[in-house]
């Protein structure tokens, strides 16, 4: 865009979050006591006419600062500053749990019936007591702690549960570093995004057989999030690739044991655990 002086302009909505807490040099740069001057020099090196809207709610102002730029030279960029979960108290009281959700009742924001316990939810106790018992665990995710049942493990083990942000890709390459030095990687992912590391599991893992687990929510249909998030793919992928070892559980309870005996023996092949 910069290079060919492209007529455009670009909203970065910076609200202080991803879907969970922010991680990597973007959000220290957005976090900067001085981010307004670092993001004019950050973006302004890349070839961007940058403008900065402190008031992202004030949309009196919004409209000001679009059709100033608009008039200007572009491409452009307006970092907008807003608070996420605006006036919405059930979302301003905890970081992201309201980031998406089911139908709810907007004043009392309670939800209708759902399961009380799931695949994930039992994966992720697991996961949790088995890393308590073997210090050489470590799980790694991007940037969906809650979807992947992560969140105890992140409070317990801050240093062995890793957010990489919405890097799956990286994800996938750093777990097979860590296998490489004696480490057990788990690689947490839903089962729909899991396709943007589809090389890295072949190339990464699979051709070099190393011992990394991956754990795969949401595999099957998603519900109310629609086809986007429906894990249907997963199965007719992963069985084409060499040396990956996939077991899908019955029951919870050989979904436990297959965590269980996975990571606390010693490992030798790729596995899938959708």
């Amino acid at each position: 865009a910069a290079t060919l002086k492209s007529n455009m302009i670009i909203v970065i909505n910076d609200n202080g979050m991803a879907i969970a807490k922010n991680v990597g040099g973007i959000a220290k740069l957005f976090s900067n006591t001085n981010w307004q001057q670092k993001c004019l020099q950050f973006f302004g090196a890349l070839g961007f006419n940058y403008f900065s809207e402190p008031e992202g709610h004030n949309i009196g102002r919004l409209i000001g600062s679009l059709k100033k730029i608009k008039d200007g030279p572009r491409p452009a960029i307006l970092h907008v500053k807003t608070e996420k979960g605006h006036r919405l108290k059930g979302a301003q009281k905890h970081p992201y749990k309201m980031h998406f959700s089911a139908p709810f009742d907007p004043w009392t924001l309670k939800v209708g019936k759902t399961p009380k316990v799931t695949y994930g939810k039992i994966a992720g106790d697991a996961l949790y007591e088995v890393m308590r018992e073997d210090t050489s665990i470590v799980t790694i995710f991007p940037a969906t702690p809650y979807a992947s049942y992560v969140e105890r493990c992140l409070a317990e083990f801050p240093d062995r549960t890793i957010d990489v942000g919405m890097a799956e890709q990286h994800a996938l390459c750093f777990g097979t570093g860590l296998a490489l030095n004696g480490i057990k990687p788990v690689i947490c992912y839903q089962a729909t995004f899991m396709q943007r590391a589809m090389d890295q599991i072949i190339h990464d893992a699979c051709f070099m057989d190393l011992p990394v687990t991956l754990m795969v929510v949401r595999s099957g249909f998603a519900g109310y999030d629609g086809p986007t998030h429906h894990g249907i793919f997963d199965l007719p992928y992963l069985r084409s690739f060499p040396n990956l070892k996939i077991f899908y559980p019955k029951d919870r309870f050989e979904l436990r044991r297959i965590i269980r005996e996975r990571l606390l023996g010693k490992p030798k092949h790729p596995m899938a655990i959708p």
